[in-house]
């Protein structure tokens, strides 16, 4: 048992060692590099991801002229900035998320060039699972020719054998999740399909949505409470931009209603009250979407010619005071391993 335990851990657990490009040559007197022109468009501001992405290209020597909007948590501003970038034609555009991502660059087949951007390079950042939310044909490589990113995503296999290395009698899983978010039912199909391999029952609560059909913030707790009532070992957070927003109040309400949350994404460890978190780094995520744009900007690649990474080594935390708060105290071969949160 504990050699199974200890190759899954292995497997899943440390910082990304990242495969970047040599390092530049010397400097030669040449002329000024040409300047590039990239639009980003996040969610709620440049954090750790897109500074990443920045820098990385920085560091790179690339000439780089950015412009940076925010639809600050707003989905409805989503076309503002899909004319804007269609406007000024910037030489490549960056979208963060899936919602901004399939906003402004359209679910994959789309033809519809009026609503959405088809003829600018595209790269998206921090899109958990691109296949399953329709944005790309495969989770190899896009399909599109426009368009180029990163599989972030932690496999299932990983996460469910982090699960039961913490939980050795991992029985049930629990999801509470928003029926509205198109990759967030694409995750829990996916995460039903991989329990079931193990033999582990997944057990499934959605928000209620109100009339405008968002979810309504109010419907967390008893959502909550609900899904306590049916005994999960650990509630799994999923891909959605309702939790992102809400990650604070969505998480506390789990650790209220006595459930440990296994989290395969970095900010509800960080800004939030889950127990478990194996993940990749964000400013990996950021630098190696950099990279893609590096090979679009500097060699003119296309991006639809470039294969889709995958991240191979991610970071195993444990939050302890949550833990020591649900009396779920950590099997002492897992603590070899996680980095821990005081």
């Amino acid at each position: 048992m504990s050699g199974r335990i200890a190759a899954a851990l292995g497997l899943a657990v440390g910082w990304l060692s990242l495969w970047c490009a040599p390092a530049p040559a010397a400097a030669q007197p040449l002329a000024e590099p040409a300047r590039h022109q990239v639009y980003i468009a996040t969610y709620r501001g440049c954090e750790e991801v897109c500074e990443a992405f920045k820098s990385y290209l920085t560091e790179r020597g690339l000439a780089i002229d950015f412009i940076e909007r925010s639809i600050e948590r707003d989905t409805s501003r989503i076309p503002d900035l899909v004319e804007e970038v269609r406007a000024l034609r910037p030489d490549l555009l960056v979208t963060w998320g899936t919602a901004i991502s399939l906003g402004m660059v359209g679910p994959y087949g789309t033809t519809d060039s009026e609503r959405y951007i088809t003829d600018i390079p595209t790269v998206y950042l921090y899109v958990a699972d691109a296949a399953a939310a329709g944005l790309v044909d495969r989770p190899d490589i896009s399909g599109r020719p426009n368009l180029a990113g990163a599989n972030i995503q932690v496999p299932l296999e990983a996460q469910l054998r982090i699960m039961q290395s913490y939980h050795s009698d991992l029985q049930r899983i629990g999801v509470v999740y928003s029926p509205n978010e198109l990759n967030s039912v694409a995750a829990v199909t996916a995460l039903r399909v991989a329990a079931a391999m193990f033999g582990v029952e997944v057990v499934e609560k959605q928000l209620d949505l109100g009339p405008d059909g968002t979810p309504l913030p109010e419907s967390i707790v008893p959502s909550m409470r609900a899904m306590a009532e049916m005994e999960p070992d650990f509630l799994v957070t999923v891909s959605s931009t309702f939790i992102i927003q809400n990650i604070e109040a969505y998480t506390r309400a789990a650790v209220d209603a006595g459930l440990p949350v296994f989290t395969s994404a970095e900010l509800p460890i960080r800004d939030g009250d889950a127990m478990l978190a194996l993940y990749a780094s964000l400013s990996s995520i950021g630098q190696i979407a950099g990279y893609q744009a590096e090979q679009i900007l500097r060699d003119g690649t296309a991006p639809g010619e470039l294969p889709t990474p995958s991240l191979q080594r991610f970071t195993l935390l444990i939050n302890m005071p949550i833990a020591l708060e649900l009396e779920r105290y950590p099997p002492m071969l897992v603590l070899q391993f996680a980095q821990l949160m005081s």
